[in-house]
């Protein structure tokens, strides 16, 4: 394997490079064969950063075989926009069904350099994942994932809208689910003051986070989190370390349901959660 056998980080590599278009301009390929180069050209950064298993054998099965589309159960359906948003970046013009055709006909470099990208990642998986516990999202507890694939996973994105992310929390009503993108370690460059929420892990269990600057424990927001014990109502934490590797977006880690323990101050409100899942070493030592 090239990146083995040159000792590059798959990460790094993928933030500059395509390995075909590599073999295409040292002479080693004659032409590459890509339709859509300039919209697909952050495709395989965006893919290559998915570490999840499920999604990565999903994807092979997409590329290799010939799926009836309307036979795919709901989440896979969703994870076909998963996949599509990762390539793509943006809505399709008529389908995912007639984006996915586009690409498998008409961009076949791009389609052997995904499928190499998928056996490189399965190989080096690291983390053992768990199916998070409602069987209608298609993600799975430590996989990371981008924003866009958590926007689809929750319908908040579909295929004819991609949900406009604009801050750090989303409440997704059809699910009933608070949902968190947590980045531990910030940049004052990056963020405005009343974004630099102190956000860490307390140990294994919990997890101390703030609350928008906005959200006052009688909001109708702040009272949600704070006394909404009902089984149906979720909050979930998506974790980074950090903004960006190599000067492209990192993505989160997915740490699953997180139970309300107590709660100090307003404007924003401090509130402990116990994770549901033990968070991961690393997340506790950047915190």
């Amino acid at each position: 394997n090239f990146l083995d056998n040159y000792g590059i980080d798959k990460n790094r590599f993928y933030s500059k490079y395509r390995f075909i278009d590599l073999l295409v301009d040292t002479g080693l390929k004659d032409k590459y064969e890509v339709t859509h180069k300039a919209e697909l050209k952050n495709a395989l950064r965006r893919f290559s950063q998915i570490n999840s298993k499920r999604l990565l054998i999903f994807v092979k099965r997409l590329l290799t075989t010939d799926i009836e589309l309307t036979d795919l159960s709901s989440s896979e359906s969703k994870m076909l926009g998963m996949f599509h948003y990762t390539i793509w970046g943006d809505k399709p013009n008529n389908s995912y069904g007639d984006s996915l055709k586009e690409l498998k006909d008409n961009n076949k470099d791009i389609v052997t350099e995904l499928l190499s990208i998928v056996d490189y990642n399965l190989k080096s998986i690291r983390i053992i994942e768990k199916e998070y516990e409602d069987k209608n999202i298609p993600l799975d507890i430590y996989a990371s994932y981008s924003v866009d694939q958590i926007m689809v996973a929750f319908e908040m994105t579909t295929e004819n809208f991609k949900f406009p992310m604009r801050q750090g929390v989303i409440f997704a009503r059809e699910n009933n689910t608070d949902i968190f993108f947590i980045t531990i370690n910030k940049n004052e460059e990056d963020y405005l003051p009343s974004t630099m929420n102190n956000d860490y892990a307390i140990n294994s269990e919990l997890f101390n986070w703030e609350s928008q600057s906005t959200t006052g424990v009688e909001t109708p927001t702040g009272q949600r989190y704070i006394k909404d014990r009902s089984k149906d109502h979720k909050v979930l934490l998506f974790v980074r370390e950090y903004r960006q590797e190599y000067y492209q977006a990192k993505p989160y880690i997915f740490l699953g349901n997180a139970r309300y323990v107590s709660h100090k101050g307003e404007y924003p409100i401090q509130i402990v959660w116990k994770m549901d899942h033990p968070i991961p070493e690393k997340i506790i030592k950047e915190s």
